[in-house]
C-alpha cells in the first residue's frame, strides 16, 4: 500500500473514534480546502503574553534549526512556517490576518521547519513565499518539524509537554 492510502485509512479510523465521542461533524473534515467561515473574529490588541510566547517560539525554532545544521551533516533545516511579526492594531493587520487565515484554510498550517539533504539548493527560509511558489521545493524535503515551546516546562520540569513534533 502507498503512503497516502495508509493515511486515508488512519484518517477514517480517527474519524470513527471521534464520531463515537460526539465530536461535531464539521470538525471532522480532512483534506482539501476548509469551509469559508461565515464570521471571523480578529484579535484586537497585541497582548504582551502573545508577543512573549511568539518570541519564545521563534527562539526555540532558531535554536533547533541551528542545532540540526551544526550537528547533522547530511541534513539542513529550512524555515517554512509563518514568520510574520505584524501585531494586532498595526496598519494592514486585518488584511494580513485574513489572508493568513485563508491560506491555512486552503492549504493547512505550515510546519515550522523542513528538513532537506544538506546539498539541496534551497533558500534558508521559505517562510515569506506563497504556497504556489514553494510546492516543488517542499516536495524535495525529507521531513518536517513543528516546534512547540512551553513556559510551563521551564517553570515546572515535571510538566510533560512535547517540545517537538517530527513528521516524516
Amino acid at each position: 500500500m502507498n503512503y497516502f492510502g495508509e493515511l486515508e485509512i488512519a484518517k477514517e479510523k480517527i474519524v470513527r473514534v471521534l464520531e463515537a465521542k460526539r465530536i461535531r461533524a464539521a470538525l471532522l473534515k480532512f483534506g482539501g480546502a476548509g469551509e469559508v467561515p461565515q464570521k471571523q473574529t480578529l484579535p484586537t490588541d497585541a497582548r504582551s503574553e502573545f508577543l512573549a510566547n511568539r518570541a519564545m517560539g521563534d527562539w526555540a525554532e532558531n535554536v533547533l534549526a541551528e542545532a540540526i545544521d551544526q550537528t547533522i551533516g547530511e541534513w539542513r533545516a529550512v524555515h517554512y512556517g509563518n514568520s510574520d511579526s505584524i501585531a494586532a492594531g498595526e496598519p494592514g493587520f486585518k488584511a494580513h490576518y485574513l489572508a493568513v487565515a485563508d491560506e491555512v484554510r486552503m492549504y493547512g498550517k505550515r510546519p515550522d521547519l523542513l528538513i532537506f539533504p544538506a546539498a539541496a539548493k534551497v533558500p534558508d527560509s521559505l517562510s515569506p513565499l506563497k504556497f504556489d511558489q514553494v510546492d516543488q521545493i517542499v516536495a524535495g524535503s525529507i521531513g518536517a518539524i513543528e516546534v512547540r515551546s512551553s513556559k510551563f516546562k521551564a517553570i515546572n520540569p515535571d510538566f510533560h509537554f512535547p517540545g517537538v513534533l517530527l513528521v516524516w
